[in-house]
This record gives structure tokens, sequence and C-alpha cells, in this order.
């Protein structure tokens, strides 16, 4: 191939500005080997954000508020509810949990009828 001849790329003459451009290209392609092997972390993270805020507006809208230090514990750690807006916040979770184990509807299996029954699971304890 004789763009990868010796005498071909000895001929070669670069700017220092073409040369530092090289350079910082493969910089970067360093750096995107590394986003690749992080960003499952960081889209996880992302996620469990979203379903947390998803969550508290849904019931907020319900006219349903739960302390913040409580709704993060609710949604993502099923911890058990101690009042009736907390047993709101559990259903809510419980139907999402319901909706991401093969409904295959996503997100709007959240808010269909059939999901809303989820939140009289918790009601019977108070």
């Amino acid at each position: 191939m004789h763009s990868l001849s010796h005498d071909y790329l000895a001929r070669l003459r670069f700017e220092a500005r073409q040369l530092a451009t090289l350079r910082a290209l493969g910089e970067y392609r360093g750096k995107q080997r590394l986003y690749f092997a992080q960003s499952p972390e960081v889209l996880n993270d992302l996620r469990q954000v979203a379903v947390v805020e998803s969550t508290e507006s849904s019931n907020r809208l319900e006219g349903v508020v739960v302390a913040a230090s409580r709704l993060k514990s609710l949604v993502l750690k099923n911890a058990t509810p101690k009042s009736r807006s907390e047993q709101e916040v559990a259903g809510c979770r419980d139907a999402e949990k319901g909706s991401e184990k093969g409904s295959g509807k996503g997100v709007r299996a959240l808010f269909s009828p059939s999901s809303r029954r989820h939140h009289g699971n918790f009601r019977k304890g108070l």
C-alpha cells in the first residue's frame, strides 16, 4: 500500500496545529472507551433519579405528598410504608415493577387502570 510505505511517510510534513489535532483525537479516543465502560453506571443512576422524580410528581398530582427523605427509600429500597401517603407511593412503586417485568408497555403501564390496583396492596395495614 503506497500510503504506508516508509518513503511516503518520511516525506509527510505536518504543521503544529495539525499535530495538536491528531494528538487530541488520540486523547479523546481513550476517553471514549472510558465513557462506554462507565455509561451503564451513569445510565442506571439517571434512571433511578427519573423513577424517584416521576413517582413524586405522579403522586403529587393526586394530592399525595411524602417527605423527600422517605421518598427515595420507599421507591428504590422497598421500605415499609408508615402512613397513608407512603402507601400510595409504595403502590406506585409496585405498579412500576410490575410493568418492568414483561408487560412490554413500559411507562404507559404505570398509568393504566389495572396498575392503580397495586395502590391498594398496602392499605390493609393502616
